[in-house]
């Protein structure tokens, strides 16, 4: 986060506290909200599905805070770690060849995760997900995509709009990170 704020940016994520705290609702839509008002959402998935949303839905509440940006217009960026996208290849090979797929329980602890990443990748547009291993290499692709001074790249810029003078930083709404990616 540090490196991000340094950068220009405003960080907003509930790991960090940041996120606001709505009494009398539930956390879930409170995530949904700050996806929809968000400048940037970054969804991080790793191994961890995370809660269901809707209940009974087999979607997390990640998969839904990405959709609900991407309905609002949002610029949004999926990144997942490499293991992971690596043990999805791994289970699509054993499921091809019939076998029964074991994930690697240090690596993944909920195979559901395999579906919200194929779910993003068959979208139509929007369906871009970046592969890191490290934070240092995660932290590089996101500056690559949305700058160190706060703006945006040409292709994330959905609609030209003219420039304030003193703009202030883009709001990054993060989901779902592992608590020591960023140390």
């Amino acid at each position: 986060f540090q490196e991000l704020e340094t950068d220009g940016h405003k960080v907003i994520a509930s790991e960090k506290g940041t996120l606001p705290v709505n009494p009398g609702k539930h956390s879930y839509e409170q995530c949904l909200k700050a996806a929809a008002e968000c400048d940037y959402l970054i969804a991080i998935l790793d191994g961890r599905f995370g809660g269901e949303y809707p209940p009974g839905s087999n979607k997390s509440i990640t998969e839904a805070e990405i959709e609900e940006a991407l309905k609002q217009g949002k610029k949004t960026l999926v990144f997942v770690r490499q293991s992971v996208w690596d043990s999805l290849a791994n289970q699509k090979a054993y499921v091809r060849d019939g076998a029964d797929y074991k994930p690697i329980e240090h690596i993944i602890d909920d195979t559901r995760v395999f579906g919200m990443i194929d779910r993003i990748k068959r979208k139509t547009q929007d369906n871009w997900i970046f592969q890191f291993n490290l934070p240092k290499d995660l932290l590089a692709q996101i500056r690559a995509q949305i700058g160190s001074s706060g703006n945006a790249l040409d292709w994330l810029d959905r609609s030209p709009q003219p420039q304030p003078q003193n703009p202030s930083p883009p709001q990054i709404d993060w989901l779902e990170i592992c608590r020591t990616l960023l140390k």
